[in-house]
Protein backbone atom coordinates (compact mmCIF):
# COMPACT_ATOMS: atom_id res chain seq x y z
CA UNK A 1 0.00 0.00 0.00
CA UNK A 2 2.88 2.35 0.82
CA UNK A 3 4.51 1.67 -2.54
CA UNK A 4 1.23 2.24 -4.37
CA UNK A 5 0.69 5.54 -2.52
CA UNK A 6 4.23 6.65 -3.43
CA UNK A 7 3.58 5.83 -7.10
CA UNK A 8 0.30 7.75 -7.07
CA UNK A 9 1.93 10.79 -5.48
CA UNK A 10 4.90 10.69 -7.82
CA UNK A 11 3.12 10.20 -11.10
CA UNK A 12 -0.43 11.48 -10.62
CA UNK A 13 -0.27 14.30 -8.10
CA UNK A 14 3.03 15.83 -9.15
CA UNK A 15 3.06 15.34 -12.88
CA UNK A 16 6.17 16.61 -14.55
CA UNK A 17 8.52 15.94 -11.64
CA UNK A 18 8.25 12.25 -10.74
CA UNK A 19 9.78 11.19 -7.48
CA UNK A 20 9.22 7.97 -5.59
CA UNK A 21 9.69 7.53 -1.87
CA UNK A 22 8.88 4.10 -0.46
CA UNK A 23 8.44 3.80 3.29
CA UNK A 24 12.07 2.73 3.74
CA UNK A 25 13.42 5.47 1.48
CA UNK A 26 14.42 7.81 4.28
CA UNK A 27 16.54 5.24 6.09
CA UNK A 28 18.06 3.76 2.94
CA UNK A 29 18.68 7.18 1.41
CA UNK A 30 20.54 8.25 4.52
CA UNK A 31 22.90 5.31 3.99
CA UNK A 32 23.50 6.33 0.36
CA UNK A 33 21.90 3.20 -1.10
CA UNK A 34 20.12 3.22 -4.44
CA UNK A 35 16.39 2.77 -3.98
CA UNK A 36 13.85 1.01 -6.15
CA UNK A 37 10.09 0.73 -5.86
CA UNK A 38 8.84 -2.83 -5.44
CA UNK A 39 5.62 -3.09 -7.43
CA UNK A 40 4.78 -6.59 -6.20
CA UNK A 41 4.40 -7.68 -9.83
CA UNK A 42 7.82 -9.24 -10.22
CA UNK A 43 9.65 -6.11 -11.36
CA UNK A 44 10.91 -2.94 -9.76
CA UNK A 45 10.58 0.66 -10.83
CA UNK A 46 13.94 2.38 -10.27
CA UNK A 47 14.00 5.60 -8.33
CA UNK A 48 14.08 8.59 -10.70
CA UNK A 49 17.48 10.24 -11.14
CA UNK A 50 16.25 13.57 -9.79
CA UNK A 51 15.40 11.99 -6.43
CA UNK A 52 18.77 10.22 -6.03
CA UNK A 53 20.85 13.31 -5.40
CA UNK A 54 21.42 14.18 -1.79
CA UNK A 55 19.46 17.23 -0.73
CA UNK A 56 20.98 19.82 1.48
CA UNK A 57 18.79 20.53 4.47
CA UNK A 58 16.59 23.42 3.45
CA UNK A 59 14.93 23.93 6.82
CA UNK A 60 13.05 22.26 9.65
CA UNK A 61 9.27 22.21 9.31
CA UNK A 62 6.65 21.17 11.85
CA UNK A 63 3.45 19.78 10.30
CA UNK A 64 0.42 19.91 12.61
CA UNK A 65 -2.71 18.10 11.46
CA UNK A 66 -5.09 15.76 13.30
CA UNK A 67 -5.73 13.74 10.11
CA UNK A 68 -3.00 11.10 9.86
CA UNK A 69 -3.33 10.69 6.09
CA UNK A 70 -2.99 14.42 5.41
CA UNK A 71 -0.09 14.70 7.86
CA UNK A 72 1.84 11.76 6.37
CA UNK A 73 1.27 12.80 2.75
CA UNK A 74 2.41 16.36 3.44
CA UNK A 75 5.43 15.18 5.43
CA UNK A 76 6.52 12.83 2.62
CA UNK A 77 6.18 15.58 0.01
CA UNK A 78 8.20 18.05 2.10
CA UNK A 79 10.95 15.48 2.71
CA UNK A 80 11.22 14.98 -1.05
CA UNK A 81 11.70 18.75 -1.35
CA UNK A 82 14.67 18.46 1.03
CA UNK A 83 13.15 19.68 4.30
CA UNK A 84 13.55 18.09 7.71
CA UNK A 85 10.01 17.34 8.85
CA UNK A 86 8.47 16.62 12.25
CA UNK A 87 4.78 15.94 12.65
CA UNK A 88 2.27 16.50 15.43
CA UNK A 89 -1.29 15.19 15.63
CA UNK A 90 -2.56 17.82 18.07
CA UNK A 91 -2.01 21.38 19.19
CA UNK A 92 -0.66 20.25 22.55
CA UNK A 93 1.88 17.95 20.90
CA UNK A 94 2.87 20.75 18.49
CA UNK A 95 3.56 23.16 21.34
CA UNK A 96 5.59 20.51 23.18
CA UNK A 97 7.71 19.83 20.07
CA UNK A 98 8.18 23.53 19.31
CA UNK A 99 9.42 24.17 22.85
CA UNK A 100 11.93 21.31 22.71
CA UNK A 101 13.22 21.59 19.10
CA UNK A 102 14.07 24.38 16.70
CA UNK A 103 11.80 24.86 13.68
CA UNK A 104 12.01 27.24 10.76
CA UNK A 105 8.32 26.99 9.83
CA UNK A 106 5.05 25.54 11.12
CA UNK A 107 2.25 24.28 8.84
CA UNK A 108 -0.81 24.35 11.10
CA UNK A 109 -4.27 22.94 10.43
CA UNK A 110 -7.04 25.29 11.56
CA UNK A 111 -9.66 22.69 12.50
CA UNK A 112 -8.49 20.22 15.16
CA UNK A 113 -10.05 18.71 18.27
CA UNK A 114 -8.83 20.08 21.60
CA UNK A 115 -6.73 23.14 20.81
CA UNK A 116 -7.74 24.33 17.35
CA UNK A 117 -5.39 26.12 14.98
CA UNK A 118 -6.43 29.58 16.17
CA UNK A 119 -5.62 28.69 19.80
CA UNK A 120 -2.29 27.11 18.88
CA UNK A 121 -1.37 30.15 16.76
CA UNK A 122 -2.26 32.44 19.68
CA UNK A 123 0.01 30.43 22.01
CA UNK A 124 2.87 30.53 19.48
CA UNK A 125 2.61 34.30 19.17
CA UNK A 126 2.31 34.79 22.95
CA UNK A 127 5.59 33.00 23.76
CA UNK A 128 8.80 34.91 23.10
CA UNK A 129 10.72 31.73 22.16
CA UNK A 130 8.12 30.73 19.54
CA UNK A 131 6.96 34.14 18.30
CA UNK A 132 9.50 34.40 15.46
CA UNK A 133 8.59 31.04 13.87
CA UNK A 134 6.50 31.71 10.76
CA UNK A 135 3.17 29.85 10.64
CA UNK A 136 1.23 28.93 7.51
CA UNK A 137 -2.36 27.98 8.28
CA UNK A 138 -3.95 25.05 6.41
CA UNK A 139 -7.68 24.38 6.22
CA UNK A 140 -10.30 22.79 4.04
CA UNK A 141 -12.49 25.77 4.85
CA UNK A 142 -12.39 28.61 2.36
CA UNK A 143 -13.72 31.29 4.66
CA UNK A 144 -12.54 34.84 4.22
CA UNK A 145 -13.20 35.56 7.91
CA UNK A 146 -10.98 32.66 8.99
CA UNK A 147 -8.20 33.75 6.63
CA UNK A 148 -8.37 37.36 7.84
CA UNK A 149 -8.42 36.25 11.48
CA UNK A 150 -5.30 34.09 10.99
CA UNK A 151 -3.37 36.91 9.33
CA UNK A 152 -4.45 39.38 12.03
CA UNK A 153 -3.24 36.94 14.70
CA UNK A 154 0.21 36.80 13.11
CA UNK A 155 0.09 33.90 10.64
CA UNK A 156 2.50 34.38 7.76
CA UNK A 157 0.21 32.89 5.12
CA UNK A 158 -2.79 30.66 4.49
CA UNK A 159 -3.39 27.71 2.16
CA UNK A 160 -6.74 26.05 1.47
CA UNK A 161 -6.80 22.24 1.32
CA UNK A 162 -6.50 20.45 -0.97
CA UNK A 163 -3.57 22.68 -1.86
CA UNK A 164 -1.72 22.98 -5.10
CA UNK A 165 1.82 21.54 -4.65
CA UNK A 166 3.30 24.42 -6.66
CA UNK A 167 1.68 27.03 -4.39
CA UNK A 168 2.68 25.05 -1.31
CA UNK A 169 6.32 24.91 -2.34
CA UNK A 170 6.41 28.57 -3.37
CA UNK A 171 4.82 29.81 -0.15
CA UNK A 172 7.06 27.65 2.03
CA UNK A 173 10.11 28.90 0.11
CA UNK A 174 9.03 32.53 0.51
CA UNK A 175 8.37 32.14 4.25
CA UNK A 176 11.70 30.42 4.86
CA UNK A 177 13.61 33.01 2.83
CA UNK A 178 11.98 35.81 4.80
CA UNK A 179 12.86 34.06 8.07
CA UNK A 180 16.48 33.53 6.98
CA UNK A 181 16.81 37.22 6.11
CA UNK A 182 15.26 38.20 9.43
CA UNK A 183 17.60 35.85 11.34
CA UNK A 184 20.62 37.20 9.44
CA UNK A 185 19.58 40.78 10.16
CA UNK A 186 19.11 40.01 13.86
CA UNK A 187 22.51 38.26 14.04
CA UNK A 188 24.18 41.28 12.38
CA UNK A 189 22.44 43.65 14.77
CA UNK A 190 23.55 41.59 17.78
CA UNK A 191 27.12 41.45 16.47
CA UNK A 192 27.21 45.25 16.25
Amino acid sequence: AGNWLALMEAYLIESGSPSVEPAAATAAGAQGQSLALNTGLGFQVPEPRSARGAFTDQGAILVVDDDETNRDMLARRLRRYGYTVSAASSGVQALRLARSQQFDLVLLDMIMPGLDGFQVLAKFKAEAALREIPVIMLSALDEENGIARCIEMGAEDYLAKPFNPVFLRARIGACLEKKRLHDKERATHEAL
